[in-house]
């Protein structure tokens, strides 16, 4: 590509950010004789978040001191943060106008719906969130525009008003993860470098939660016991873990998505008609985005805290110690 570059990694969420963020940050040094740089403006876990968050609240200067920063930096940019997906049309406008000048490359990874419903649903329980998976599942079913990962047609657009369609650059994260990985890949495809030196990952990715952990972790959001967003140390809740894994078999019960449900089956057709032209990986299948066709999802049944009423009692017990005030 002539000229000065900028690439844009936008994600989305659950697509394997962490893993590029990580390398990126220890790797800056090779980027960097290479002619990328992974700049330090508005940088916050590894990524650029905090440059983010500035172009969205607008407020005090922040932002306007990070993009006359941006537009005075050297070289090629590489831009990561997975809140560019989520981010409105105006904080995208105010970055291009910073990055103007430049070959701008917007890189997003699609995963499977199918698989990004119930990784997307750990993921909010996590941080605090408690609707019951198959609540979550009927409202993906019933209005999926409402959550930017299974309306990539909406965030796409606004990426492509902000930047150019030519700028947008789709992967398909489902046949890049085994083979290369999204380390090599993002390192041969996107910035046309071998990443075969570079140091390995060590910061720890975003695992998922098994179903009794998942659930456990549900009803203590529920019980308002988090800390800060609903995140709770791993390390505090182990006896419970324990005592919930325990009974994890006696309550397990299963959902299958698939793409024969009209639901999951016009997210991949929007997803084809509107942005097959920016697809850089090979189909599958023709007129299929994905291989993995049906995703069967393991989950305990809430029910579980009616029928364990030891088990129900000591999570009572240790929200009470936990909540602000001890009860």
């Amino acid at each position: 590509m002539p000229g000065r570059r900028a690439v844009l990694h936008v994600g989305p969420h659950k697509t394997g950010t962490t893993t590029i963020q990580d390398a990126l940050h220890h790797n800056a040094e090779a980027l960097a004789q290479a002619g990328w740089r992974y700049p330090a403006i508005g940088y916050s876990q590894q990524a650029h978040h905090a440059l983010v968050q500035a172009l969205v609240k607008a407020e005090d200067g922040e932002a306007e001191r990070m993009l006359a920063a941006l537009a005075d930096e050297p070289g090629d940019l590489v831009l990561s943060s997975e809140n560019l997906s989520r981010a409105p049309l105006e904080a995208l406008q105010r970055l291009a106008g910073a990055l103007r000048g430049r070959e701008v490359a917007v890189v997003y990874y699609q995963r499977n719906f199918l698989d990004l419903a119930y990784s997307w649903w750990q993921e909010r329980i996590k941080h605090g969130r408690s609707e019951e998976l198959t609540a979550f599942l009927l409202d993906i079913v019933a209005a999926p525009g409402r959550l930017h990962l299974f309306a990539p047609h909406a965030v796409l657009g606004r990426l492509a008003e902000a930047f150019g369609r030519e700028s947008i650059h789709v992967f398909l994260y489902d046949r890049i993860r085994a083979d290369p990985g999204l380390v090599a890949h993002f390192a041969r495809e996107v910035l046309e470098l071998d990443a075969s030196g570079w140091a390995a990952q060590r910061r720890q990715a975003n695992r998922s939660l098994r179903p009794a952990a998942a659930e456990l972790r549900r009803m203590l959001n529920r019980l308002g016991c988090g800390t800060g967003g609903g995140i709770l140390p791993e390390a505090g809740t182990r006896a419970l873990r324990e005592q919930a894994v325990a009974r994890e078999a006696a309550h397990l019960r299963t959902v299958t998505l698939g793409y024969d449900m009209p639901a999951f089956r016009r997210m991949e057709r929007a997803l084809l008609d509107h942005w097959g032209d920016c697809i850089r990986t090979p189909l599958p299948a023709p007129e299929e985005a994905f291989a993995e066709r049906t995703r069967e999802i393991r989950y305990v049944d809430p029910a579980i805290w009616l029928l364990e009423p030891a088990l129900a009692a000591a999570v009572r017990a240790f929200a009470a110690e936990r909540r602000p005030g001890g009860g």
